[in-house]
């Protein structure tokens, strides 16, 4: 909540995506921002906030990456995910004090399963504990 303070976005609406679709970003398109270390307080605390919030990632490191020029759009694409954000407050990660921090991995794989092909299938999971922080699945 406190985030949401800052940027003086308590009132505002909810969204149900993380970044617009298809969104390319520059340092040409606009003029330069003026609030610019605003910008770099609250991208930075969505890094952090990314440690828990895997669903976030991309649109986090796009914004990370203008850091040095951020721009209008920049910033309009910064409170676009802050509205995600408000209206997903149940997404993320659990972290339980009380759990055994083991890490445990599983794999499994089927070679040239497929006839025509032979492309083969993939995919792991990673848990710290309960959690599950990793997956992937691969053709």
């Amino acid at each position: 909540m406190d985030i949401f303070q800052d940027a003086r976005l308590l009132d505002a609406k909810t969204t149900t995506h993380p970044m617009v679709k298809n969104l390319k970003l520059n340092v040409d398109i606009d003029p330069s921002l003026l609030g610019q270390e605003k910008y770099r307080s609250l991208v930075g605390r969505l890094l952090y906030l990314n440690l828990t919030r895997l669903d976030i990632t991309h649109a986090v490191q796009v914004l990370s990456q203008f850091l040095q020029q951020p721009r209008a759009l920049h910033w309009n694409v910064v409170v676009h995910l802050l509205k995600y954000l408000k209206g997903t407050p149940a997404k993320g990660l659990f972290f339980s004090s009380h759990n055994d921090c083991a890490l445990r991995v599983y794999l499994d794989a089927d070679w040239a399963n497929c006839p025509m092909t032979k492309k083969s299938l993939t995919g792991y999971c990673v848990f710290l504990g309960p959690t599950i922080v990793s997956k992937a699945k691969y053709h």
